[in-house]
Parts: structure tokens; C-alpha cells; sequence
């Protein structure tokens, strides 16, 4: 896990705009730093936020540091995934249906994430 006083340097906002700017040449919706070598808890996602002020334009993408899962109800989904670390590889990945995610964002603010098998919601908490 990163300290909160941690998410302001340098280097780690250089590596949350290195792992975005990776994951979009490569097309994919998510990167976690362990896929290029950072053991920290650091994931970035362009993700389909319900927001009534941006709901025409492209998914910003978001940096979650150290992420708290929470599954919500029992229901899992089953569908083809593949991972940016093994290029044109793909499989079918059982996912929960709906899970909760709390984080810090990359300006140390703690947002909470609500995510289902078709949108997310994100609000500040």
C-alpha cells in the first residue's frame, strides 16, 4: 500500500500517468502497477461512469490507489477477458456481478466506487 503523503510525488504521479498513457496505446481498460513491474497498489481504468455531466464523451481514465474490494450479493458473470502483460491471449473470466471499490484517487481524495457487469457510479466519501 502507498501512504497517502506518498501520492503527490513526482514519481508516483509520473507512473499513474505512465500506466495511463500505456493502457491507452495498447487499448485496454485497465493496467494494475504490478503489470509493469511496481509492486504498489495502483490501478488504472477508463471505466463507463454514470455522470449526468460527461455522458457524451469518452471514459476519463482514473487512478485507484489502494483499492478496497468489496463484492456486493452473489450473482457472478462469466465473459471473455484478456491482460495487456499477454498480448492477443484471452479466456473467460468469472467476475461478480456487482462490487464496491474504495480508494484514494491520484490527489489523495477517498472516492467509492460502485460497479456492476454494465456501468459504474462514483461518488466522493
Amino acid at each position: 500500500p502507498l501512504e497517502k503523503s506518498d501520492l503527490k510525488s513526482a514519481a508516483v504521479q509520473k507512473l499513474i500517468d505512465d500506466m495511463i498513457d500505456t493502457m491507452i496505446e495498447y487499448h485496454g481498460v485497465g493496467l494494475a502497477a504490478p503489470q509493469v513491474h511496481e509492486g504498489l497498489r495502483i490501478f488504472v481504468a477508463s471505466l463507463n461512469v454514470e455522470d449526468d455531466d460527461k455522458s457524451d464523451s469518452e471514459p476519463e481514465p482514473i487512478a485507484l490507489i489502494n483499492p478496497e474490494i468489496t463484492v456486493v450479493g452473489s450473482d457472478v458473470v462469466e465473459d471473455w477477458e484478456g491482460c495487456l502483460s499477454i498480448p492477443d491471449l484471452r479466456g473467460r473470466v468469472p467476475r461478480a456481478r456487482q462490487i464496491t471499490v474504495q480508494a484514494y484517487d491520484r490527489r489523495g481524495k477517498r472516492i467509492e466506487l460502485r460497479a456492476s457487469s454494465a456501468s459504474a457510479s462514483k461518488r466522493s466519501a
